[in-house]
């Protein structure tokens, strides 16, 4: 129980009759990174929440073993207040301790990072659903936890400002920072977690990725004549599904016969995953 962070122990969770999250047992490790993943609605934020303390599970109790860490929590949905953004920033910083010559030099640093320095001085509640997502980010990062937790943390976000969180919160691991994010895009969790977690049905489980997947191609190329059998008009291109095992070579013939690969991804199906 050394390195404990978080226990729980026999925790459910019941709204209006109906159980979201039967009753299960899990520690965290301290240094550990963790993803809990599964559809909308399965019980992911609720869990993040009682995790952090904000609602009491309808049964078993929360423990920190090691005392109550420090924790830094980034919802799902970050409301605006009536304050500027660098005035709620300041704010926020003062209540972590943060020296005023250092929280002013963080919080400019950190807009800059994450292309948000035009909003500093903008009243919270003209701020896009994106942008303000990026606050509660920057809010998050201000300083150093002992436990992060982030509901979505990318919902809304640019390509950019991804790379940049995705580079911050690793750091934050190797400094032995606990990372327990809630998410769906694999992306994230490749990048971010040890290892991952599903609520399916109500049940809480450690989670296997299919060794099997099915690719999407996206694809491109002047003058068609013939489209190949299996690919469908998609947007101004194509789009083609592939199986994992004949994508490398399907991906080769077509570059042969003059297509253009534009993308590439896959749709994780939750569903099916080895449990």
């Amino acid at each position: 129980m050394e390195n404990m962070q978080i226990k729980l122990e026999n925790v459910s969770k019941v709204y209006d009759g109906r159980t979201i999250i039967y009753p299960f047992h899990f520690a965290i490790q301290k240094g550990s990174s963790i993803a809990i993943v599964g559809h909308n609605g399965c019980g992911k934020s609720t869990l993040i929440k009682i995790m952090a303390g904000l609602i009491q599970p309808t049964t078993g109790k929360i423990s920190y073993p090691n005392g109550k860490p420090m924790f830094h929590y980034l919802p799902e949905k970050f409301y605006p207040t009536p304050l500027k953004t660098r005035e709620y920033l300041e704010r926020m910083g003062e209540i972590d301790g943060i020296p005023h010559k250092e929280l002013k030099k963080k919080i400019e640093v950190l807009a800059e990072d994450f292309y948000v320095s035009e909003f500093l001085d903008t009243s919270m509640k003209l701020l896009s659903k994106g942008t303000l997502q990026k606050i509660g980010v920057i809010q998050a990062l201000l300083s150093e936890p002992e436990v992060m937790l982030l509901d979505e943390p990318l919902s809304g976000q640019d390509i950019d400002s991804k790379k940049v969180f995705i580079h911050k919160i690793n750091k934050l691991r190797e400094k032995g920072i606990t990372i327990v994010i809630s998410c769906h895009e694999k992306e994230l969790t490749d990048a971010l977690t040890e290892k991952q977690y599903i609520i399916q049905n109500g049940y809480f489980r450690e989670y296997h990725e299919k060794k099997k997947r099915e690719f999407c191609l996206l694809l491109e190329k002047e003058n068609v004549h013939k489209i190949p059998e299996g690919m469908e008009k998609y947007g101004t291109g194509f789009r083609l599904w592939v199986s994992e095992d004949e994508a490398d070579s399907k991906i080769l013939n077509l570059l042969q016969e003059g297509w253009s690969l534009k993308g590439m991804y896959y749709e994780e199906n939750m569903e099916c995953g080895e449990i």
